[in-house]
């Protein structure tokens, strides 16, 4: 065949320009070769197809042209089932459709049952792992399938075959890296209840001590996904009433001699009874005799507000509307006296700083409360400019769905000189679970900057978790939750570091069983169950794991990570007219994005998608920036444009 060099960026450049002309006389000659079932001269076609896959606007091409259904059908022969791998690993090294990915998962079987027949062919079963590694994370990433087609997809089968590949002592770096991001990815998955695939925590847990940290996050943020459940952070209600009979009955020993150490004036269950205990006895009185003075008791309120979340409820008053003197209070239930008493003290001439104070407090309760925080961020705003040491509204902007402006605010509210226990661990919690959360984000991205600045969030995570720890009650609420981040951040943060019995983790796991049975006691758990079982998942399987793939272990930290894993270069059309079989489409290993490399010559690639091409077009204005087209333009325009200077 004459073509163009493709393992130069100018032969990539011609074969953009001539693609209808070359891939037409290709699929002659695959066509021709089919008729008299010439494998090897349908091999050389595919494999330079495979090659002009380097370029991602020629992969797309090939995609539609049918690059995909020509290597699944290669792959029904020994000698060109390498071939067939390959071209399927190159399809699927970058973002593509899902119709595409699909279909390449939808063999997940069959690849495994293929790399299990052939186990000593390293080179073919790499493929298979490279493949269903890359498939696989397409179909699952960003949204799951549909259950029913994630039953097609045989996964424990594949599970079981990436397990009996991993015993081989001579499997390579990249089946390892492979293989740590399809377990990752298969954890996205959704069955029915009770059908988890918990069999992949084992390799998981691990590769948890391993040195590169950015696997360990990796590994663990898969265990953290995998409990499938329903779960909320909080029920719906707190009953102070059944607080108060537990109370009265009395505490077990062991569980009121760490509170007695602690000391009782601190003790959360008595913090919450004694002061909704208040407040019910404030609303009974203002409700009985129609309180007419709502700033002296909207003043109050504001206090006990910040005491504590649960010394607030609410309370159907006993008279209608109707049934009111002209001049007496208008609240129908005891949560909507928050409301009216903030509406008081603001209505009041000239109100004092502290009035202005209180009544953002209980406005932001009152929608806190009625399930609306959105409407009260800019009310804690508008607070914190008239009163930037007013905690309350710290902890109220520390609840936003963005992670890095609730971090910013949180952190901020640390600061401020006053404030009760309550508000204080409460900032502490959410400094500590938006660090946790942007960290291990971070930390699985492939930039090194990113990566320096996820360790430093966890690192902060951990710190302000155990800091959370020695200020809180035993009987905190939160305080299991932060035990169960704390495991987790302590294994992420030390790794190998850690025995591997985790007897340094061994006071946290007796106090995650004393937390437990404090909020059975109180009933009411904040813990979500899916980070619970993840906790208890990984500790249950870290020592059973190190023992089992220990070797594994130290293998991955000792490879080389610039290790070829197998093969020489040669021209692939020279090779397969020369070995029938064989294939030398070069891999080279790279933990960040597993890139493959079809030849020692870089593309470009796109500075927004990242996709390599040879025929990128430059920005106009500077012409430092390269696009696959104008859609990846746009969308890069508003970082781009802050740097983008006229040349």
């Amino acid at each position: 065949l004459a073509c163009e060099d493709l393992t130069l960026r100018q032969g990539l450049r011609k074969a953009n320009r001539r693609f209808e002309r070359i891939h037409d006389l290709l699929v002659r000659v695959y066509v021709s070769a089919a008729g008299y079932n010439d494998t090897r001269r349908m091999g050389a076609v595919l494999g330079l197809m495979a090659q002009m896959c380097a370029d991602s606007a020629l992969r797309d091409k090939l995609i539609d042209a049918g690059i995909v259904q020509r290597a699944i059908a290669l792959l029904q022969y020994d000698a060109t089932q390498r071939i067939a791998l390959s071209a399927l690993a190159m399809v699927t090294q970058y973002k593509v459709s899902t119709t595409t990915a699909h279909t390449i998962a939808s063999l997940s079987g069959q690849l495994a049952r293929l790399a299990l027949y052939k186990c000593e062919d390293l080179i073919l079963v790499e493929l298979v792992v490279i493949v269903l590694s890359q498939a696989l994370r397409i179909t699952f990433l960003p949204r799951p399938p549909l259950v029913s087609f994630g039953e097609r997809l045989e996964l424990p089968t594949v599970v079981e075959a990436i397990y009996s590949i991993l015993r081989n002592s001579r499997i390579s770096y990249s089946i390892l890296t492979h293989t740590i991001d399809l377990f990752a990815a298969l954890t996205l998955y959704r069955p029915s209840p009770g059908e988890e695939l918990l069999s992949l925590v084992p390799f998981l847990a691990a590769i948890a001590r391993c040195d590169n940290i950015r696997t360990r996050a990796i590994a663990i943020s898969g265990i953290m996904r995998l409990p499938a459940t329903d779960d909320h952070e909080c029920p719906s209600s707190f009953s102070p009433i059944r607080l108060g009979e537990m109370i009265n009955e009395g505490l077990p020993e062991h569980l009121a001699r760490p509170l007695e150490e602690f000391g009782e004036e601190r003790v959360e269950m008595l913090v919450i009874f004694d002061a909704s205990s208040k407040y019910r006895h404030l609303m009974g009185e203002a409700e009985r005799r129609r309180e007419s003075d709502l700033c002296t008791l909207g003043r109050t309120l504001a206090e006990l507000v910040q005491v504590h979340d649960f010394a607030i409820g609410d309370k159907l008053v006993d008279n209608p509307p109707a049934h009111y003197p002209p001049s007496t209070s208008p609240f129908t239930s005891w949560i909507d006296c928050l409301h009216f008493c903030s509406d008081a003290l603001r209505s009041t001439p000239n109100p004092p700083v502290a009035d202005l104070d209180a009544a953002d407090i209980l406005e932001m309760r009152f929608l806190h409360y009625r399930g609306d925080v959105e409407r009260s961020f800019p009310i804690a705003r508008s607070a914190i400019a008239r009163s930037p040491d007013l905690a309350y509204a710290y902890f109220i902007l520390g609840m936003q769905g963005d992670r890095e402006e609730g971090l910013r605010w949180a952190r901020r509210g640390l600061l401020c000189p006053e404030m009760t226990p309550f508000v204080r661990t409460q900032l502490l919690y959410r400094t500590a679970i938006h660090a946790a959360h942007m960290g291990f984000g971070l930390l699985q991205s492939p930039s090194p900057n990113w990566i320096e600045r996820g360790i430093a969030l966890i690192e902060a995570a951990l710190d302000d978790t155990e800091t959370f720890l020695r200020e809180a009650s035993p009987d905190n609420l939160w305080r299991l939750l932060m035990l169960d981040w704390k495991v987790i951040l302590t294994i992420l943060v030390r790794g190998p570091a850690l025995s591997p019995e985790l007897s340094e983790l061994e006071p946290s796991k007796i106090m995650c069983g004393l937390s437990m049975q404090y909020s059975d006691f109180i009933g009411w758990h904040i813990a979500p169950d899916q980070l619970n079982r993840a906790r208890e998942l990984l500790l249950f399987h870290y020592f059973p794991a190190y023992q089992e793939w220990h070797g594994i272990t130290q293998r991955y930290d000792e490879f080389n990570r610039s290790l070829r894993t197998h093969g020489t270069h040669t021209h692939l059309h020279d090779l397969w007219f020369t070995q029938i079989g064989s294939c030398n489409i070069e891999y080279v290993p790279q933990r960040d994005n597993h890139d493959f490399r079809l030849h020692r010559n870089e593309t470009y690639k796109c500075s927004w998608c990242n996709k390599p091409s040879a025929v990128l077009k430059k920005c106009k204005r500077c012409g430092h920036t390269v696009y696959c087209n104008s859609t990846c333009q746009r969308a890069h325009w508003d970082a781009h444009k802050l740097v983008c200077v006229r040349a």
